[in-house]
């Protein structure tokens, strides 16, 4: 099957329905003929390969086979189609028909783009897409980073430090929550210059965006002071003690 489904599966959103049941009729709705074509094919294919008798129940050799069923099978792979449709560009010449056509379902002559976006429920509007160009190619970032050898190069820093403020950011977890902190330096010129913030569980977040909400944090402390200050902040230096994050500051690919 995984040699027969690729051609199956050719323009499959196009020519195929989804079985669905209808609020007004009993019994399923889709394209359930041709359905039990390919699950006869599979059927077929899972006893070759597992040399089982002819009454064997299709789900069974499906289960032995690892083979997932053809009607589960094919919706996967319409559903996959369906959110990469939700998430297109602005300038792709879909998009505006798939965002009409997920707000309007006519009653007659159904479109195979209004089945596919209606069985599933899908709104363009609630789903959240990554764009997956950062930034230009000419981009340059706004800060410069730098990672120390060692604790000693860090020392030597910050005993020479010229910057108008300094900022500690840190990013940690303590009893499975994740969490930000940061502290300003000298503390006497900084309204709040002290903040911190629990994200949540582990299971929701991760060290990377605790580090990452410390610079934001870290940022804020710096627009609040250039506000209540008369002076005009030429330099700031935030330090932070992950490499990952700090590479990723500058970082365009």
């Amino acid at each position: 099957m995984e040699v027969i489904l690729p051609k199956v599966e050719y323009m499959l959103p196009v020519w195929y329905i989804l079985i669905h049941q209808t609020s007004s009729a009993h019994w399923q709705s889709g394209s359930v003929r041709h359905m039990r074509e390919i699950s006869k094919a599979q059927c077929l294919t899972c006893k070759l390969i597992t040399g089982a008798f002819h009454s064997m129940a299709t789900d069974v050799l499906e289960l032995h086979t690892n083979i997932p069923p053809a009607q589960i099978k094919l919706a996967n792979s319409c559903h996959r189609e369906a959110l990469r449709l939700c998430t297109l560009p602005k300038q792709h010449p879909l998009h505006t028909l798939v965002k009409h056509a997920a707000r309007l379902f006519p009653k007659h002559h159904h479109s195979p783009l209004h089945l596919l976006l209606h069985v599933f429920k899908l709104c363009p509007a609630s789903i959240e897409t990554i764009d997956t160009t950062r930034q230009h190619p000419n981009w340059a970032p706004l800060v410069s980073t730098h990672i120390a050898c060692d604790k000693k190069e860090v020392a030597s820093h910050l005993h020479t430090w010229m910057d108008d403020i300094l900022i500690y950011s840190d990013g940690a977890v303590y009893k499975d929550h994740a969490g930000a902190a940061v502290t300003a330096w000298p503390c006497s010129t900084v309204a709040g210059h002290h903040l911190q913030v629990q994200l949540g569980k582990l299971k929701t977040h991760t060290v990377f965006k605790s580090e990452l909400t410390g610079i934001l944090l870290a940022i804020h402390i710096i627009c609040n002071k250039a506000q209540q200050s008369t002076t005009w902040i030429k330099t700031a230096l935030v330090t932070l003690d992950n490499q990952v994050v700090i590479m990723a500051l500058t970082n365009n690919v």
